[in-house]
């Protein structure tokens, strides 16, 4: 290589090394990062080779950039978006992009590329967050199929330097692949956990790295070993217990947990490691330390399945409640009054309430899958499951819009979470579903049981219900809230009780978090807009005046006032109920983020329509103004929805006389409300 050639390709890499450290900088800044990278994949457009290749690859440098950025800070959806726009020609907005995976390819034929200092780095930093990415959401199993010759030879690569050099998020690389492997490509695991199984042996590498290859081969990976999983966690227990972080150590210990042995003594061990975890991490019951917790449950999910196994519902409550720092300090719920279910369990469908298990033994991928499309399907979301052939699912054309009818939808329902031959133990006053996913469960249990249970998503000891005596009412800018909230006030008016009514007109955020604090509201009735990012959902907005101004969750967050029992909020808004964030605890989200002993909490799980949704509260004001407590009354609510439109119209002219324009539109109204997808999207949670 003559002189020149060496002066440009040093001049070219630093070129290279400019565009990856500004992109560094600028990652934290979302808007300012696309926006880099958007002009690097519009300057290619009229740019001839080789300098299309360079813009190529600085636009690939960009994305990974803020790649490892979003890594870092668990935000899982925006690491989908920069693993594909690392690789497409016109990025844009959406969740499904053609990936240029053949620009890998060219990126490794391109010796102003291959051989820049950075490259090796870059592509190290890529290949983990896009395998990390992957297995978590079960997604880009082709990109990543594609991608495993040029990944491998990335990771031989660096594991082929000396020991000295070798630096963690390296050895990361080839742990995240095979974590990949074992979850959506199992053919191409075994090669890898051999290499793997070798370098913890290997002495010259030290001890902190080889620790990490024995934490990966702890888990499902180290069946394509000679050994099982908890061989290699008892290993990494002895051999590198000081080289371990806590969060590894509690990993470690809940991996070999084991019935049979001293079952209570270790849990206890491990429920104090798992207690240091969370002090050290993200204390407090922050949103951020409730999102950091839910999304690295993962690494300390064996302890719960084994929970459950055992029948241990003290056990399980309680590294709940030490994993996500919930729960009152000041009364402790009964662990015997929890309905615990895991409908997906490796071997079954499990029921657990105080030390009563119920367990039907069957295939549950079935059910699983089934389930989750019908939901995909009534929600217009591109839901994938793990195991499950996800290579031809629907792309909806408008994300999050609900049907209203889905054929199957209440069998597929019933099948995943009341299937026949699995009863009911003990006497349950609550419920959780491990993991919880935003399915209607509530009126899947109705309708298939009769009876229904309270999410306790707080786990806190709920205080005994308020006796109404006053009503905030809050009137956003929503078609139908004129009409249900006249008989929202009438209800609560003919019951005695104060009623102060607030108007889209007239209304401010700074009102309506001031009001949130007041502790004289026994009943918060919220009928207005709920705006949820389905790929942040932890900035969900809650619309309140006619101007669009919006209170977010973290607003509310931690905001709920001590007072004498329990009052009720109702947000009678769309998707209020959902919840967002991987893990066991269904907590981000409007409703089941703003319960807690002093108040309980109901919305939707859905978009609802207008008209439905008006009668949801004509019906739960009446039920709750006429003395039921406030889960009695959402459960009649959901029973009476039941039926056609002109019935409920019929119902409740009974109830407030006909005088009401909701009621005069309910009975010239042909609509049928009969289908789950109407009656069942409300989800009570204390």
């Amino acid at each position: 290589m003559n002189r020149i050639m060496l002066e440009q390709f040093a001049n070219l890499w630093k070129r290279f090394d400019a565009a990856f450290l500004e992109a560094k900088q600028v990652a934290p800044n979302f808007e300012r990062a696309k926006e880099m990278l958007w002009s690097k994949a519009e300057s290619r457009r009229s740019a001839s080779m080789p300098e299309r290749l360079y813009l190529e690859y600085e636009q690939f440098l960009i994305a990974t950039a803020s790649l490892c950025y979003a890594q870092s800070c668990g935000e899982l959806n925006l690491m989908g978006d920069w693993a594909m726009w690392a690789l497409v020609e016109e990025p844009k907005d959406h969740f499904v992009q053609d990936m240029e995976l053949g620009r890998l390819y060219d990126f490794r034929k391109c010796p102003e590329i291959f051989y820049s200092p950075g490259y090796e780095g870059v592509s190290v930093i890529y290949f983990n967050g896009l395998y990390d990415y992957a297995r978590k959401r079960v997604a880009f199993k082709e990109a990543c199929e594609i991608s495993w010759p040029y990944a491998q030879e990335i990771f031989f690569a660096v594991m082929s330097q000396p020991p000295q050099n070798i630096h963690p998020v390296e050895v990361f690389l080839g742990c995240a692949m095979l974590s990949w492997a074992v979850r959506d490509c199992q053919e191409k695991a075994p090669s890898l956990a051999k290499l793997i199984e070798e370098q913890v042996s290997n002495q010259a590498l030290p001890a902190e790295l080889r620790g990490l290859f024995c934490l990966t081969l702890a888990t499902r990976a180290g069946q394509f070993t000679g050994h099982s999983s908890p061989y290699w966690a008892r290993r990494a227990l002895t051999e590198f217990y000081d080289s371990l972080s806590n969060l590894y150590r509690a990993q470690m210990m809940v991996s070999v947990l084991n019935i049979e042995r001293q079952g209570r003594t270790d849990a206890e061990a491990a429920l104090a490691q798992m207690a240091v975890v969370r002090a050290e991490s993200n204390p407090g019951r922050t949103l951020a330390a409730t999102r950091e917790a839910a999304q690295t449950v993962e690494y300390v999910t064996p302890y719960f399945v084994w929970a459950i196994n055992m029948a241990a519902s003290d056990l399980l409550l309680r590294g709940l409640q030490t994993w996500y720092c919930q729960g009152d300090d000041a009364t402790h719920p009964d662990p015997n009054s929890f309905l615990f279910s895991m409908p997906f369990g490796e071997t079954g469908s499990v029921l657990l309430c105080g030390n009563e298990k119920r367990e039907l033994v069957r295939n549950t991928q079935d059910p699983l899958e089934g389930v989750s499309r019908k939901m995909m399907e009534l929600l217009s979301t591109y839901t994938t499951v793990a195991g499950a052939d996800n290579g031809s699912l629907p792309i909806p054309e408008r994300y999050g819009f609900a049907l209203e009818h889905v054929k199957g939808l209440s069998d597929a329902l019933r099948d995943a979470y009341c299937p026949d031959g699995l009863d009911v133990p003990g006497q349950p006053k609550c419920q959780l579903i491990l993991p919880m996913e935003g399915h209607p469960i509530q009126g899947t249990q109705l309708a298939a049981w009769g009876r229904t249970w309270p999410i306790s998503s707080s786990l806190a000891e709920p205080r005994p219900d308020r006796v109404v005596k006053s009503v905030l009412i809050w009137c956003g800018d929503v078609y139908s809230g004129q009409m249900e909230l006249e008989m929202v006030e009438a209800a609560f008016k003919t019951a005695g009780a104060q009623i102060q009514f607030v108007n889209p007109e007239t209304s401010t955020p700074e009102e309506f978090l001031r009001e949130y604090e007041n502790t004289g509201y026994d009943v918060l009735w919220v009928a207005s807009h709920g705006d949820l990012d389905h790929w942040s959902p932890h900035q969900i907005k809650l619309h309140l005046a006619r101007d669009r101004s919006a209170v977010m969750l973290d607003d509310l967050w931690n905001c709920l006032p001590d007072g004498e029992g329990r009052r009720l909020l109702v947000l009678n808004v769309c998707d209020g109920a959902r919840f967002g964030e991987p893990g066991l605890l269904p907590r981000i989200g409007l409703a089941a983020g703003l319960t807690g002993p002093t108040q309980a909490t109901i919305s939707h799980l859905w978009p609802v329509r207008s008209l439905p949704s008006a009668a949801f509260g004509a019906y739960l004001a009446h039920f709750v103004a006429s003395g039921m407590s406030f889960f009695e009354a959402y459960c009649s609510t959901l029973l009476s929805l039941q039926k056609s439109a002109a019935d409920v119209g019929v119902e409740l002219d009974s109830f407030y006389g006909g005088e009401f324009q909701l009621v005069q539109s309910l009975k010239s109204s042909s609509a049928n409300f009969s289908n789950i997808e109407t009656w069942g999207s409300a989800a009570f949670f204390e």
